[in-house]
């Protein structure tokens, strides 16, 4: 990419792709999907981070992100938690060919990488439930070019 061009937000546009997916919405997590936990989060949820990436080797400003996609669930409920990773994976496979992002980035595919279940032992809900908490996370490539102008 030539300096001084702009760069795709894959994150902030997976973001709310995720927030605003109906597959995503309802399920038990609806729209709460975050960059990072909040202080106090309700649960279950999703976050995610990019952990890796770079640009295409050709000359187009094609970003390929490797994401993390955690699924939070609450205290030994495996299969709510269960249910909004399905949710998730149904949701990034309408990614394709283009999807606007306003203000963000085109999405033009996430295709997931890796789907592991990594509970968190010994966590405890704002209720009281005291035990495993559910967690699984998905490593997902995500191809995005910067967003159009004025969008």
């Amino acid at each position: 990419m030539a300096l001084g061009e702009t760069f795709a937000d894959v994150e902030g546009a997976l973001k709310e792709f995720l927030r605003t997916d109906v597959d995503v919405l309802a399920s038990p997590a609806e729209a709460r999907t975050y960059l990072a936990l909040p202080d106090s989060p309700t649960f279950p949820c999703v976050t995610l981070i990019r952990i890796a990436g770079g640009e295409d080797a050709s000359e187009a400003p094609v970003d390929v992100a490797l994401v993390q996609i955690d699924v939070w669930g609450r205290v030994k409920r495996l299969s709510e938690a269960n249910e909004v990773r399905t949710a998730v994976r149904k949701a990034l496979s309408k990614v394709r060919q283009r999807t606007p992002v306003a203000g963000k980035a085109v999405l033009w595919g996430a295709t997931v990488r890796d789907d592991r279940r990594f509970p968190v032992p010994q966590a405890q809900d704002s209720d009281g439930a005291i035990g495993e908490r559910p967690r699984y996370i998905l490593t997902v490539q995500v191809t995005a070019t910067p967003a159009a102008s004025g969008s």
